[in-house]
This record gives C-alpha cells, structure tokens and sequence, in this order.
C-alpha cells in the first residue's frame, strides 16, 4: 500500500529502478464514463499525452487492472555501473558497455534486505521509507571511497566522515551507536525467537507457528541488511518481534521466558534516536551542552 507515502518528486523509478511498461490498453469506452462521446474523444486526443491533464485521476480509472509489474528490487540508487567498477574499486568495465548502464542489469539480487530495509518493503506491511530516503539520500551518501578502503580493496562501507560532510563534527559518533544498538538488539531478539521457536515447536498450532516464523523473518532481514540503514523502522522490528512472540506464547499456553530489554523506542527528534548504543545510553557528556541546545532547537 502506497497511499500514506509522501510525495516523491521523480515519481515511482524513484524506488522502483526497472519498472515495466503498462500491460494493458486504455480502452475509449472508458472515457465515456466521464466525458461522454467517447468517438469524438478519441479523435482530439488522438497521439496525445493524457496524463498531464488527468492528475487526479487514478490509474486504474483508465487502464484496466494492474498497470505496471516491477521486474526488478526497488533501488535507493540508480547507480550506474561505473559508481562502482570503476570510481570505487577501480575495476576497468568492458569497453562496450555504455556509461548509463545501471547495476541492475548484471546484478538484481545485489543488496536486495539493504535496499528493502531502507525503503521499508515489509510483505503485508505499510511501507515506511527512511528518512534519509526520503530527504534523497543514496548509497554514495554514506558510502564514501576513503584511504583505508583504497589501499585495502575492503568493502566501502559507511563512514563516519560522511556524517560530519552534511552535519556538524559531533554526528560522527552517532553511526557507531546506531550500529552497535541494532546489532546489540538484532542478536538478543534473534536469540529469544530461536529459544521460543525451540519450545514451542512440539505444541504450537499453524498461527502460533506462523507468528514465529515472521519473528523470525523479520529480525533476519534487520541483521542481514544492518539496522542503522533504517533505525526506526529496525527498531519496530525488534518490538513486533517481541510481541508476536509472547502472543505465540500466550496461544501455546505456555509462559514466556524474560523478554529482551530493548530501551527506550528509536525515533526522530527524541535522545534515543541518536542515543541507541545499550552499553552507553544518553551518555550526553560526550557531546557539549552547546550542541544539544542546537539539536533541541532544531539545527544540525
């Protein structure tokens, strides 16, 4: 479901990279359910782009069922395959391939929990984008090529430094925190869903079965694609991880062992948003009072 979404100026390729053609036709009779005679319709608008005149009409007011089938995983990105042959591992691309040709042409399954977990693609769920999605961020973002990644040949991971290029020094710290609060709650939830799915096994029913299985799931994709790609969402995650375990619990009538501590909720523009480490949480010494009084009052 996309109606809650907000408005994305590039429209659907802004998250769907390889977005097949229409599949069905606009047939004219359609247009006689607004507009009347659809003959002399057809022969104004003959070659005409319609859509421009028709934005708040909905697709299927005109085309018949499914208009569009994604062929391939949506994508922060649109990276082209140079971004990362050549300015990022200095890979020689054949000489062939055209500029323009994206990664997914070679690689579609690349990244896919990364890609699903920013754009916040949960099968049956809402779909919850990352903030840093939405204010059009990409990959390149956070991903910088550094010194240390050179001369490694190391994965260019996230960095710090990237932090610090849009925001003030102090955010530098916050990328650890993310990382080590997620991966510290991905691994105790993880923990408790296998413990439960181990005793429960003999006596769950089908729901109870199927609810820890998406427990499961859900925490899986957290770990798999690192939960900092999109903290709040990972962090409701973890929660709904939690509660659909003690429902299954609660089904099997058996009581549930002592859930994980998973703190205080992350969400933007409270302290537990950037504050996520379990070891050293709110630890506001390590930041001046200077920069919390910017932070409260809205700066960078």
């Amino acid at each position: 479901p996309h109606s809650a979404l907000p408005w994305v100026e590039t429209g659907c390729s802004r998250c769907h990279y390889d977005v097949a053609e229409a599949a069905t036709r606009v047939e004219s009779t359609r247009c006689a359910t607004c507009h009347g005679d659809d003959d002399a319709l057809v022969a104004r608008g003959a070659g005409t782009n319609l859509h421009p005149t028709h934005t708040a009409v909905t697709c299927t007011a005109c085309h018949q069922g499914d208009t569009h089938r994604v062929r391939a995983m949506s994508s922060a990105v649109q990276l082209a395959c140079a971004d990362c042959h050549v300015r990022a591992h200095d890979v020689t691309l054949p000489g062939e391939w055209r500029d323009d040709r994206t990664c997914n042409s070679c690689h579609e399954t690349v990244h896919q929990s990364q890609q699903r977990l920013l754009l916040g693609m949960l099968p049956g769920e809402q779909a919850s984008p990352s903030s840093k999605f939405i204010a059009g961020m990409t990959c390149r973002s956070c991903h910088i090529r550094t010194e240390r990644t050179v001369a490694s040949g190391a994965a260019i991971r996230g960095q710090a430094e990237a932090c610090a290029s849009c925001h003030t020094t102090e955010y530098r710290q916050v990328l650890d925190w993310w990382v080590d609060g997620t991966r510290s709650r991905s691994a105790s939830v993880s923990a408790w869903v296998s413990r439960a799915q181990s005793e429960l096994g003999p006596v769950a029913d089908d729901s109870a079965t199927a609810l820890l299985a998406s427990s499961a799931a859900m925490v899986s994709l957290v770990a798999e694609a690192g939960g900092h790609h999109n903290l709040e969402l990972s962090d409701r995650i973890f929660r709904e991880a939690v509660a659909r375990v003690l429902q299954a619990y609660t089904m099997s009538r058996r009581p549930p062992p002592q859930a994980p501590v998973l703190g205080s909720p992350a969400h933007e523009g409270v302290c537990s948003y950037c504050h996520y480490s379990p070891d050293d949480p709110w630890d506001f010494r390590r930041m001046s009072d200077r920069f919390h009084r910017s932070v409260m009052s809205g700066g960078q």
